[in-house]
């Protein structure tokens, strides 16, 4: 394995270990989401839990300011989101992003496959997804 992925794994670990988090939960007609912000504001991401789908939820909306980019928010804000679906006893997480596209390519480093093209949207929009255990 590369070092510098071996370096950017403990670097991002220790950035989320020290990161918090502010949360807001909202009730739908379809269901609940959750609002998750970094304390100082510079990312946010949303997870939503859909009343039709119960053992799935939807990671939408990550987002990180471009002056913090590339130090370790977005897998922190992902992690978060992550452990938000764990303890709603979801069993997937899906994300939508654009087709080859680099956000494509990140959410893959992290552990999502591919869950194919969706049609609504001209198929230029794919479904990624990733089963978690909620032990």
């Amino acid at each position: 394995m590369n070092y510098l992925y071996i370096l950017l794994y403990y670097i991002e670990n220790y950035v989320y270990q020290k990161m918090k988090f502010i949360k807001h939960r909202n009730t739908w007609c379809w269901g609940t989401s959750t609002i998750i912000i970094t304390n100082d504001g510079c990312g946010t991401v949303t997870v939503q839990f859909d009343d039709e789908f119960p053992c799935a939820a939807n990671i939408t909306g990550l987002s990180v300011y471009k002056d913090k980019r590339n130090k370790g928010y977005g897998t922190a804000l992902l992690k978060e989101a992550e452990k938000e679906a764990k303890e709603h006893n979801k069993e997937i997480i899906y994300i939508s992003c654009d087709k080859d596209s680099w956000i494509e390519d990140w959410y893959k480093r992290k552990g999502y496959e591919d869950d194919g093209l969706i049609p609504e949207f001209d198929y230029k929009v794919r479904r990624l997804k990733k089963e978690i255990s909620i032990l």
